[in-house]
């Protein structure tokens, strides 16, 4: 499988239900709970709100800085309320989250 199967912009309700992979830029988390917290996701074509709905996920998130390139794998699903956001948001599975704090990149390095 490819480093993902969506970007952040494309994703639409008619999408919900499906199984995707997102990587992008963590660009905020507010945590409401142990194990509950809302990571927003970029890249160059938009934002996804992620859902983490555990515990486990929740702490691996916060040892996380922003701005970490990372990947995700979830389920799509309806926002329960719209707002200006958009109408779709991406709920992390039990042990999907993944980043890369080091290690290979999706594409070449150039040296200077």
């Amino acid at each position: 499988m490819s480093y993902r199967t969506h970007t952040c912009g494309e994703l639409r309700l008619m999408d919900a239900g499906k199984k995707v992979r997102l990587a992008g830029w963590m660009e905020n988390v507010r945590e409401v709970g142990a194990g509950l917290a809302f990571l927003v996701l970029r890249d160059f074509y938009g934002t996804t709100q992620v859902v983490l709905e555990s515990e486990e996920l929740v702490r691996q998130v916060r040892e996380i800085h922003k701005e970490s390139t990372i990947q995700v794998d979830g389920v799509v699903r309806e926002r329960s309320s719209k707002s200006e956001a958009g109408d779709r948001r991406h709920r992390g599975g039990a042990g999907s989250g993944r980043y890369s704090g080091a290690g290979s990149l999706p594409f070449p390095g150039t040296s200077f």
